[in-house]
């Protein structure tokens, strides 16, 4: 298998190598030379001593000439290599007639094999896919009925068009004889197959899901980013839904929600707690109208039309109070305690119609129920609940509601006389 690859790359370097030991010899051929010419130049002086034994005068002699030649042996090699390095460099090609001239050649031959062999694989693929439309056209079934058969015939049958299809590239390059390409397919499928052995755990979770086997089905509900989604369909992508959301789809590889899990979803159960244009508590105090919400973010507009923008992940952590939907609201209002003996009796009934006559131009038919109780016996006044349940469509009355019941009960105590307490202190002299 590397022999095919160890050759191409030989041969794309041969130049290279070639010019780089070139100079290696010419580096070590220039060493040998100075070398040699240090030791004639020691000799020299050496021999022109006045006092030399002249057996010794015989010995340096022979030397010299030894060196002598050794230092017209490295300047012949010296000339002689960089006639050699001076003619490759004369006679190679400039870079873009290099460039062109390696992607005619890759054009010519390599080029058109990759080319036949990746057609190759996309008509298998494709076909195979073909394949299984006509069989699902004269075998027609529902997504959301999809049985354990259908599911592992499909499954199987897209890992056998995976296979078929790259089996068809490597037969493409076997019969036009490119073992190069040849042998890196096959590398690259040992490459693959190594990676996929470590993780195998993952992609046998992934197959179950596939299978409608996993943690995660169909028709289930689930958590994704912190933000609640409806499995829609498993496959080698998975299509997550919530159709309460603007653009409230998401398409994901399936090996992303390994380690998750889904649940059947409740009866009753809504896909997000609010919808556009209803109106909203928050758990901070943010009161207002959702003006749409999205997988990212939930635009919140108060009374006034400032707008507040919520990432959809904190405004369900915000726990939202839907008021669109009806609530009850509460006021508690406290008179002095000198109309103690009509605080249980008339008074609850004046304040209730007073009440009723502010609200119900206003509300309408959402008002469902008034009722004006006494609450307590307070330090300093005695106190009524008044408790207002609104229905559906007054949302938009949240804030307002305590401000309307406290002018209608004001009012009515300036016509009734009725005195309305301050914190005070009394104190008893012995």
């Amino acid at each position: 298998l590397l022999q095919p690859l160890i050759a191409e790359l030989r041969e794309a370097t041969a130049e290279s190598r070639e010019m780089e030991q070139l100079n290696a010899q010419l580096a070590f051929q220039t060493r040998r030379r100075d070398t040699a010419q240090r030791a004639l130049r020691n000799l020299d002086r050496l021999l022109q001593a006045d006092e030399i034994d002249p057996a010794l005068q015989t010995r340096l002699s022979e030397l010299r000439n030894v060196w002598q030649g050794r230092f017209r042996d490295s300047e012949n090699q010296i000339t002689a290599l960089q006639n050699q390095i001076d003619q490759r460099l004369a006679a190679r090609e400039s870079v873009l007639d290099r460039t062109r001239g390696a992607a005619t050649t890759f054009v010519r031959t390599r080029g058109r094999n990759l080319t036949l062999g990746v057609l190759a694989f996309l008509a298998v693929y494709l076909g195979m896919g073909r394949l299984y439309l006509v069989f699902r056209k004269l075998r027609p079934i529902r997504e959301h009925q999809r049985s354990f058969s259908t599911r592992l015939f499909t499954l199987v049958w897209t890992l056998f068009s995976g296979l078929a299809a790259m089996g068809a590239t490597l037969a493409v390059f076997n019969a036009a004889g490119d073992w190069f390409l040849l042998s890196l397919t096959i590398v690259f499928l040992l490459g693959v197959g190594w990676a996929g052995m470590k993780t195998l755990p993952a992609f046998m979770e992934q197959f179950r899901m596939m299978l409608n086997m996993g943690a995660v089905k169909e028709e289930e509900r689930m958590e994704f980013d912190g933000i609640p989604w409806i499995v829609d369909s498993i496959h080698f992508r998975t299509r997550l839904v919530n159709p309460l959301l603007d653009g409230g789809e998401q398409v994901l590889p399936t090996r992303m929600l390994v380690g998750m899990h889904s649940r059947p979803l409740g009866r009753r159960e809504e896909a997000f707690p609010s919808r556009e244009k209803d109106w909203v508590l928050l758990s901070d105090g943010t009161y207002g109208r959702v003006a749409y919400q999205n997988p990212a973010f939930v635009q919140i507009v108060r009374p006034g039309g400032s707008q507040r923008l919520i990432p959809t992940r904190d405004y369900l952590q915000l726990a939202p109070e839907i008021l669109s939907t009806g609530y009850r609201r509460e006021v508690v209002f406290g008179l002095d305690y000198r109309h103690q003996a009509e605080i249980t009796s008339s008074i609850p009934q004046k304040i209730h119609q007073k009440v009723e006559a502010l609200l119900q131009p206003k509300l309408g038919k959402a008002l469902q129920h008034l009722r004006v109780d006494f609450l307590e016996a307070a330090d300093s006044s005695l106190n009524l609940a008044i408790i207002i349940d609104c229905g559906p469509d007054a949302g938009q009355h949240w804030l307002l509601l305590p401000r309307w019941v406290q002018t209608a009960i004001v009012d009515l105590c300036n016509q009734e006389g009725w005195s309305i307490p301050f914190p005070q202190l009394q104190i008893h002299q012995s």
